[in-house]
């Protein structure tokens, strides 16, 4: 039973639902460019390919909130919306680490149309969530309330804008704490966890707020699980195992440049950074070439 929400407080829970929408896109968008990056082996093309796909994606899900108004309980909507964009970065990773070897050939760089086609099927489901939740939150502060008349509603361009400074200034928040501290000393798996729990917290509240035990349930117990499941494993060994079978993983890092990885097989050390192997031990014939680079500058040597 979804009781009649009083329209005062709805609208700041709107402005909060796209602070937190905004928190989450940021961080959500810089952890699968770096996964992208990774699982492709990729340079500037793949960051221009997840990027273009990114807008692209997030325009058609904007598009799709022209059936807001056909909603008939859209507060409701945006609260399922938001769950699912709680929990869907966590997913995405798992899957493209665990499938990146089974969809393309392991050990082959992918090639631009896998990449492009690979990238879309990752992106697909969460812009046109997140896009759509914008502009269904910018709708709620403008459709008619029983004070004003059934066909009163609120400035539109006034609206948007209240919309987009939240949205920004979560994206803001959300862009330093990335830059500055999660990506310092977090895995890419444990940074997500801040998002999904900001995401759940915020549905529940909007749960709550319109009397919906279900709504105000369900999203509460994910953001308990999620805790949960990141407090007693190791999420991040786990999917980079299933990324690279066959591999002892020794060492995992995240930097403010990439992901690194040291994995050892039959003996010999590989150093991997964002998917690209770096140098390998038992390599002779490769350090022997090396020490030339060196030793032309020493012709005395």
């Amino acid at each position: 039973m979804i009781r009649k929400p009083d329209h005062q407080p709805e609208r700041r829970l709107v402005l909060l639902s796209a602070a937190a929408l905004g928190f989450s896109c940021v961080i959500t968008q810089l952890v699968l460019l770096r996964e992208a990056l990774a699982a492709f082996a990729g340079n500037e093309m793949v960051l221009g390919i997840v990027l273009g796909l990114w807008l692209l994606l997030m325009g058609l899900g904007a598009g799709l909130g022209r059936v807001s108004n056909k909603l008939r309980h859209p507060l409701a909507m945006l609260a399922l919306v938001q769950s699912v964009l709680g929990v869907l970065p966590l997913v995405q990773v798992f899957l493209l680490r665990s499938l990146r070897n089974v969809v393309f050939t392991r050990g082959a760089t992918a090639s631009l149309s896998e990449t492009v086609i690979g990238t879309l099927v990752l992106l697909l489901p969460y812009c046109l969530a997140a896009g759509w939740a914008l502009t269904l939150a910018c709708w709620l502060l403008t459709r008619p309330t029983e004070a004003a008349g059934a066909s009163a509603t609120g400035n539109p361009g006034l609206a948007a804008g209240r919309v987009y400074h939240a949205d920004a200034v979560g994206s803001l928040a959300g862009g330093i704490l990335f830059s500055f501290v999660l990506v310092r000393f977090l895995d890419h798996l444990g940074v997500l966890i801040f998002p999904a729990v900001l995401n759940l917290a915020v549905a529940t509240v909007l749960g709550r707020h319109l009397g919906s035990r279900a709504l105000a349930v369900i999203p509460a117990a994910l953001a308990v699980a999620v805790l949960a499941l990141a407090a007693t494993a190791d999420l991040d060994r786990i999917s980079t195992a299933w990324e690279y079978p066959g591999l002892r993983i020794l060492a995992r890092g995240n930097s403010p440049y990439g992901r690194l990885l040291v994995a050892e097989s039959g003996g010999q050390v590989d150093f991997i950074e964002n998917g690209v192997p770096l140098t390998s031990t038992r390599d002779d014939r490769h350090v022997e070439e090396t020490v030339h680079y060196a030793m032309a500058q020493r012709p005395e040597a």
